[in-house]
């Protein structure tokens, strides 16, 4: 009987004959799906780990040689010990170091993480006194990185001591109690200090320096443990303390005599608390505030643990203290529900183009539901995989879904139309349905392999590449794997139960399969239109359309932004009150979300986060002439610029009229390449038309600071019998250095500082005329050291142990001759052993590697992978050269579409072009296939193409049409911001879109001239 399965139906007629454990075993899979959904972590971006883990340590005060000196290379020595290390780099600023460690593909990530952290602790007794423990990190590319989860602002009336102790005693430990939080990293809290504020005319009459207080401090507090004692028969530690170090005790420490008098250190000093310096200003909406970042847990529901922490904060609200606010200043979630909401938005437009599609074809609205429900349980099926696969709900896999839905029915369209064919034919529902899925279960699995196989060259790649698209490509593979399981059990299922009335086509089917038998025809006009299309295409492509590289993922809103650096040795307060003049303009401006202003050393900038409405308008231009009208009225600045919305930004420098260039010099002794930069600097001020000369630019002219050196004259020193160190240690005192020692009050641990009638700043002409020796009248400071002040780099470079050395300057003169003037002191130079002038793409190879510079090779790798799986499934090289045509038609549709548009083909494009490979060919997969099949059962080469025409144009129109409606709602995205997959998606609908009906015209014809009736088994 035709209902019983039987050994000849094989596996699929021994499934498809048991429609209720199918029943069954798809409720098992929705039920599995809602508790995926329940469980599965949702976030803004994928926590994808990357062989690169980054250090960044703090030195508050010291200039970027200093930091190198004393704390970069210590942590890069201590960070090559680690197994797997390939590449080091680092960089390193005013009071801060940042260095990039990347390692061996396969490390284990969390290991070398933890390896790190133990040996940089180790380093902790070596680094100078004030350098903050450094911070292991993992690498987050910039077109991911995101500010952080949560981001809280604690402001108040309360002094900056008050809200700390809220901060670290209160606030934090209720946030880190909470299910899903990994911890609460707390920022611009003041460090307290004791503060020893001395009196110079007390120090001149008892001819005392700062440094020789500070010594006599240290051995008056004297606690140490000295060894062990015998004490009534047994062993007893031995412990010698002097004083008990509390803070108001402070004051009774003697410091030396007077005559008959003991001097103590309240008779020559007042005793404070005080809060340290913060190099970095910061302040969110014009507030300057103690930020709170509160850090979700791995693989935890970003949504849920937000809501928790809200509710937590509310209640810690009540119990602040009256005018002091806990505000949320950043929330990564704001994003992620957008993303959320715009993807139910823009799934319920897709998925109503696809049901609209659907219906157009099929007459019965049975057929179409039947069609349409592959997306429910695919997706279901797909987000059941992320979860076990450790795979969040993120930015990138929610736009995968979306992308993927009108892909999602491909497999069930063809299915359908095939239990269609068999039913009209008198086959009845079972056998109609195991027939059709042995017919198509061949050509459906080669087209989700093209498509799946194509987006393996990125999934392969390293570095930022595949952090963008291994979750996408895993969802997109997914989607298709699951599609193909509904479309070959459920589908025809519950196909072959309906009655006869779904099974007929639309009038207009019939029509377009007999123009299209009609134009196969006449093979030539449609090769060679093929040939001239395509042609055509690649000139339009290669001349016409604009190609850029900018990469255009960005997770945030629109934004306005202000720069400001001002001259070397400027004081920063007048830099801050510039900065404040654009805060108060946004201030005043409707449109503006909040605003952030950053202010380090002589350089600023404030960021405008607009809001939705202000960002889509012409409000956002407005809000940005503020700015520039701001800028507009600044004197004196070095440079300053204001841009965000406008294509073509305000700036404003004092480079002066030329064009600026750069050498770039590397060597691994950095005294050495500092005097080498000097000789090309003189070098080129001996041309007439260079001006401007800087050993210290970082990708400019000017770019350098100043600091004031101190050199001991070691012959002065010797004759007055001074050690150098004992100097060293006065000018340190007398500048407001800490004593690197500690004292508790209360439960504080509080650093000590010492200053000199109130100046944490004092001027150069007292500390030159400060004493040198710690007791005694006589030598000063600036007797036995030479005090110069030179300028400094902002930041010193190294890789993997070279110093990088930049050396501008400004030629005065036509971009040819500069060109070629640049060349010729290139090639001209000769350098000592040991230095070496450094390619000018050197810098930005460590980006290329990440894979955005090998996307064509990527492109090209996909269609030989593409040749690979049709190969194999037909298992010729013939039949697949011909499914490949697919692809030179695609372009045609997308160099047509992006000359029409006057869009630029972006890095997105050619991902774009990587995922159409693998599209593309399905129709010809198709195409091809009936025929090879229909010449299998005896028809001739004519009989058989012109069959498989009448046979696949409706499934090939149907799919075309769902695909690419499904994938319009997203390629309409752009105003949104979602650029790189609104690219994606533009690229494979123009593609796809164009090369179908050429497909159908130009894959027969091909055919008509190159198959013969002889050795069909081809």
């Amino acid at each position: 009987m035709s209902g019983t399965p039987s050994d000849k139906g094989g596996l699929a007629q021994a499934v498809l004959s048991r429609p209720r454990g199918l029943t069954v075993l798809y409720v098992a899979i929705a039920v599995l799906g809602a508790v995926s959904v329940a469980r599965i972590p949702v976030e803004g971006t994928p926590k994808l780990s990357m062989p690169t883990l980054t250090v960044e340590a703090q030195w508050p005060g010291a200039s970027p040689e200093a930091v190198c000196e004393r704390v970069t290379r210590l942590v890069e020595g201590a960070v090559r010990a680690v197994e797997g290390l390939e590449e080091i780099s680092s960089t390193s600023g005013f009071g801060t170091a940042r260095i990039t460690a990347s390692f061996a593909k396969g490390t284990d990530m969390d290991m070398a993480a933890m390896e790190v952290g133990e040996r940089i602790a180790g380093l902790m007794g070596e680094l100078p006194p004030g350098v903050r423990p450094p911070r292991v990190r993992p690498f987050v590319p910039t077109e991911l990185r995101t500010r952080g989860f949560l981001i809280y602002s604690l402001a108040g009336d309360a002094g900056a001591l008050e809200l700390t102790r809220l901060a670290q005693e209160i606030i934090a430990p209720r946030l880190q109690r909470i299910d899903g939080v990994a911890g609460v990293t707390i920022s611009g809290t003041p460090q307290q200090e004791a503060v020893i504020d001395l009196r110079r005319v007390e120090l001149r009459r008892l001819g005392l320096s700062a440094a020789g207080v500070a010594a006599a401090l240290a051995t008056g507090r004297l606690d140490r443990g000295v060894g062990l004692a015998r004490h009534e028969g047994r062993d007893t530690h031995l412990r010698l303390t002097a004083g008990s170090g509390d803070l108001k005790d402070l004051g009774e420490v003697v410091i030396c005599r007077s005559g008959p008098t003991t001097v103590r250190l309240a008779d020559i000093a007042s005793i404070r608390r005080g809060v340290g310096d913060e190099p970095y200003v910061i302040r969110y909406n014009g507030t300057s505030h103690i930020g709170l970042a509160v850090e979700r847990a791995p693989q935890g529901n970003a949504l849920r643990i937000a809501r928790r922490v809200e509710a937590a904060v509310a209640e810690l609200r009540r119990e602040l203290p009256a005018g002091t606010t806990l505000s949320l200043e950043y929330d990564d979630t704001r994003k992620v529900r957008s993303d959320l909401a715009d993807l139910r938005t823009r799934s319920a437009v897709s998925l109503g183009l696809i049901l609209a599609s659907l219906l157009l074809f099929y007459p019965s609205f049975h057929a179409a539901v039947v069609v349409f429900s592959t997306i429910l349980f695919s997706a279901t099926l797909t987000v059941t995989a992320m979860y076990w696969a450790g795979i969040s709900v993120n930015v990138l896999t929610i736009t995968a879904l979306a992308l993927g839905f009108g892909l999602l029915v491909d497999g069930a369209i063809v299915v359908t139309e095939a239990v269609a064919i068999h039913r009209r034919g008198g086959a009845s529902p079972l056998r109609s349905s195991v027939q059709s899925v042995r017919t198509v279960a061949a050509p459906i699995a080669g087209s989700i392999l093209t498509t799946a196989v194509a987006l393996g060259p990125l999934v392969a790649s390293q570095g930022t590449l595949k952090l963008y698209y291994a979750p996408f490509a895993f969802t997109v593979c997914m989607t298709l794997a699951a599609s193909y399981l509904v479309s070959l059990t459920l589908v025809p299922t519950l196909a072959s139960r309906f009655g006869l009335a779904w099974c007929r086509g639309r009038p207009f089917d019939a029509a377009l399969a007999g123009v299209t038998v009609g134009l196969s025809r006449h093979p030539w006009v449609g090769v060679a239109s093929g040939l001239l299309l395509v042609g055509g295409a690649w000139w339009v492509l290669i001349t016409k359309v604009h190609h850029g590289r900018e990469w255009s993922f960005r997770r945030e809103g629109k934004t306005v932004y202000a720069y400001l650096t001002m001259p070397p040795g400027t004081p920063q307060r007048i830099l801050d009150g510039q900065i404040r003049r654009f805060e108060s303009a946004l201030a005043s401006e409707e449109g503006v979300a909040y605003y952030v202003a950053s202010v380090s050393g002589e350089a600023g900038q404030v960021m405008g986060y607009l809001d939705d409405d202000a960002a889509e308008s012409g409000r956002a231009f407005e809000i940005e002439s503020r700015l520039v009208a701001v800028a507009a009225g600044i004197a004196g600045a070095k440079s300053v610029s204001v841009g965000g919305v406008s294509p073509f930004p305000y700036y404003s420098g004092s480079h002066g009229i030329g064009l600026q260039s750069t050498i770039e010099l590397r060597g691994f002794d950095y005294q050495g390449l500092k005097q080498l930069a000097r000789g090309v600097a003189a070098l080129l001020e001996n041309h007439p038309r260079v001006r401007g000369t800087d050993i210290n630019a970082t990708g400019g002219v000017g770019s350098s600071r100043h600091q004031m050196v101190l050199t001991p004259w070691r012959d002065r020193m010797a004759a007055e019998g001074l050690p150098v160190h004992q100097g060293l240690w006065a000018a340190m005192h007398e500048m407001g250095a800490r004593s690197g020692g500690r004292i508790r009050a209360g439960e504080d641990d509080l650093y000590l500082r010492f200053t000199v009638d109130g100046a944490r700043y004092p001027a150069v002409a007292d500390v030159a005329a400060a004493p040198a020796a710690g007791y005694g009248a006589g030598l000063a400071i600036g007797d036995v050291f030479h005090m110069e002040s030179e300028a400094v780099q902002i930041e010193v470079e190294r890789n993997n142990g070279e110093y990088i050395r930049q050396v501008g300057y400004t030629f005065l003169g036509p971009p040819g001759m500069a060109s070629e003037f640049h060349k010729g002191v290139i090639e001209n130079l000769a350098l000592p052993p040991g230095y070496r002038i450094a390619d000018p793409m050197e810098r930005w190879r460590r980006f290329q590697d990440t894979g955005t510079g090998a996307l064509g090779l990527f492109v090209a790798a996909a269609v030989v992978v593409v040749f690979m799986v049709t190969a194999t499934l037909f298992d010729s090289l013939t039949l697949p050269l011909v499914v490949m045509l697919a692809i030179p038609l695609a372009v045609v549709g997308v160099a047509g579409a992006y000359w029409a548009f006057g869009r630029t083909f972006t890095p997105e494009a050619y991902v774009g072009a990587i995922f159409l490979v693998g599209i593309a060919v399905n129709n010809a997969i198709l195409l091809v296939d009936a025929v090879r099949r229909l010449r299998g059962e005896g028809s001739s080469s004519h009989e058989a193409i012109e069959g498989a025409i009448r046979e696949r144009t409706r499934p090939v129109l149907i799919t075309t049409l769902t695909t690419a409606s499904g994938m319009v709602p997203l390629a309409v995205a752009a105003q949104s911001g979602a650029t790189l997959w609104s690219t994606l998606a533009f690229t494979a609908i123009a593609g796809l879109v164009v090369s179908t009906p050429l497909v159908m015209t130009v894959v027969p014809a091909v055919l008509r001239l190159t198959l013969r009736d002889e050795g069909r088994a081809g």
